[in-house]
């Protein structure tokens, strides 16, 4: 289209200054007729009044003007011999040679005397001068239409090129016309595609994420059982079996032996097998504390602030409002698990020394509020393991995870978990 439209203008400037210069060709040859016509009736005037004259002095004014009129006329015909067309030639010469007879015919008078004036000015006016000036006059008219017909072709073929001109334009116009519905046609297509291709990759990718997290609560709820397999045979199986030797034990503290470091090494046996049962019960109720399916979800958690508050000396403020014992199961272990990441990162990474645990039920929800006094983190560009679990955990169950901390200033969690109307 750039270059339609400079071959445009090219164009258009170029029949623009054709059409200027023909025009000005023809003014200045029509003017330089008239100029040789007006020569002719001039000279033809002044001579008549140089034969008419009888005193000699005063005939010299008006051959000066007649030799002034002379010097024009020969300007006007050279400066028309420079415009010439082809056509033109023959009539030009003829023109030429017939200017130069009539002044040839008039440098005669120029030397009678006034008598011969008298005698033969009347004669020469009627069969010499005045022929051949309207013989002059004649050709230069018979030049003047042929000035005009050329103006006529020259103006035709302007308006032949005008006519092609329009023609490409139109020609250019239609055919980037075509090339820009072909292109937006293209371009609609592709578009298209590529609007097909990233609604399937987005319909994949919803597939694939909607997988993830099936995957994930898949992966939640197998470790949960494992925990809660893990945590039974620890208790069931390696608890009982320790708990049957410490009694065997005490059952052989009590027979009488004389011997003392047998005695001291029973009492060694005896602290080291409590030791490994308090270690397993500890183990137990970390992986899945009994109390949480046998009491219910705020025992285990007072159990959980107790335990903090006894093996790191962490200030733990836990307050319940309306929490039923009926909660489902999921609910139960996602808010257990969130609060014991919580106080895990609260222990290990903030610092903090008060921990304020708020859980409450609402009609239709279940809220948890956890809130440390820490050194705290910029939550916008941290997000730890521990966290992204939490909160798949929450996501999974359909609620929100929300976390807000700044270094120095300590750290909030709020989640909010949707009850269905039975459990609510």
């Amino acid at each position: 289209m750039a270059g339609a439209g400079f071959y445009s203008l090219q164009k258009a400037v170029e029949i623009q200054a054709r059409n200027i210069q023909m025009r000005r060709d023809f003014a200045s040859r029509d003017r330089t007729l008239d100029n040789i016509r007006s020569g002719l009736l001039q000279s033809g005037n002044v001579a008549r009044d140089y034969l008419m004259e009888p005193g000699q002095n005063a005939t010299e004014p008006l051959r000066a003007e007649l030799t002034s009129i002379h010097n024009d006329m020969e300007v006007a015909l050279l400066d028309y011999s420079r415009s010439l067309r082809p056509d033109e030639m023959l009539p030009f010469q003829e023109l030429s040679a017939e200017v130069r007879s009539y002044w040839t015919t008039l440098n005669p008078i120029f030397t009678w005397d006034p008598s011969v004036k008298r005698d033969q000015s009347r004669e020469y006016l009627r069969h010499e001068l005045i022929p051949r000036r309207t013989t002059v006059l004649t050709m230069t008219r018979d030049i003047g239409i042929l000035n005009e017909q050329a103006l006529k072709e020259e103006e035709q073929r302007t308006d032949d090129v005008f006519l092609q001109f329009r023609q490409r334009v139109q020609f250019i116009t239609v055919f980037g016309l075509f090339l820009g519905l072909l292109l937006a046609a293209l371009t609609v297509f592709h578009t298209l595609r590529l609007e097909k291709i990233a609604d399937r990759r987005y319909k994949e990718s919803l597939h694939t994420q909607k997988e993830l997290k099936n995957l994930s609560a898949r992966l939640v709820d197998a470790q949960e059982s494992e925990r809660r397999a893990i945590s039974m045979e620890l208790h069931d199986e390696i608890g009982q079996s320790l708990g049957a030797l410490l009694m065997d034990i005490d059952y052989l503290a009590t027979i009488p032996i004389h011997d003392a470091s047998l005695r001291d090494r029973l009492e060694k046996m005896k602290t080291l097998g409590g030791n490994a049962v308090n270690a397993i019960r500890n183990m137990s109720l970390l992986l899945r504390p009994s109390m949480l399916d046998d009491l219910g979800l705020v025992a285990a958690l007072e159990w959980q602030a107790r335990e903090a508050r006894k093996r790191a000396g962490l200030a733990v403020d836990f307050t319940e409002e309306n929490v039923s014992d009926a909660l489902p199961e999921e609910h139960k272990t996602c808010v257990y698990r969130l609060v014991q990441e919580a106080l895990n990162n609260c222990l290990k990474h903030a610092a903090a020394t008060r921990l304020r645990i708020v859980l409450r039920q609402e009609p239709n929800r279940l809220v948890l509020h956890v809130q440390d006094d820490g050194r705290g983190f910029d939550s916008k560009r941290i997000r730890g393991v521990g966290l992204l679990g939490m909160s798949e955990r929450v996501h999974h169950l359909s609620g929100t995870f929300e976390i807000e901390s700044e270094e120095g200033r300590g750290t909030r969690l709020r989640v909010t978990l949707p009850l269905a109307g039975r459990a609510a």
